[in-house]
């Protein structure tokens, strides 16, 4: 199967990658499990939360998306909106919010590992001088995925 993709890449000027489970893995099995590190990350550092924060996260997320919709035509949100939609929705604290958006930050960058399958064929393209594009539809602010990117051994793009 690599031939098979090596020779659609020779046979190609632009090559490009999703992000998010191709390029780059969690190491979780289901990317709602983010939610249960941030919310023990959380408690572990002495802080209380009086809400299932997984269970008001994931509901913020599709709130957001729906008001994206409704608002502004467009079906994906950003990690802001969803955190604006837990305090304006929810009723969750300014200060409880953003330390629980920058774990959620901190818990993604540190659970995102390479997948040496794609990053080897990510490297057959360098050395072919074809051009590398990556691709991403998720909510997370765009210089932090670069960072990933980069983070996992992904320079050139």
């Amino acid at each position: 199967m690599q031939s098979d993709l090596r020779s659609l890449i020779d046979r190609s000027q632009y090559v490009s990658f999703d992000i998010f489970d191709t390029a780059v893995i969690r190491s979780v099995l289901k990317p709602t499990d983010v939610f249960n590190l941030v919310e023990l990350h959380y408690k572990e550092h002495g802080n209380e939360l009086r809400f299932d924060y997984k269970t008001v996260r994931v509901e913020a997320e599709r709130r957001s998306r729906e008001i994206a919709w409704k608002t502004k035509k467009r079906s994906e949100t950003t990690l802001e909106e969803i955190y604006r939609c837990m305090g304006e929705d929810f009723g969750i604290d300014l200060r409880t919010a953003e330390n629980l958006r920058q774990l959620e930050l901190d818990t993604e960058m540190k659970i995102c590992i390479r997948n040496t399958f794609i990053h080897a064929l990510y490297t057959y393209c360098l050395e072919k001088s074809k051009k590398v594009i990556f691709t991403s539809d998720m909510y997370l602010p765009l210089d932090f995925v670069e960072g990933i990117v980069h983070n996992t051994g992904y320079r050139k793009f």
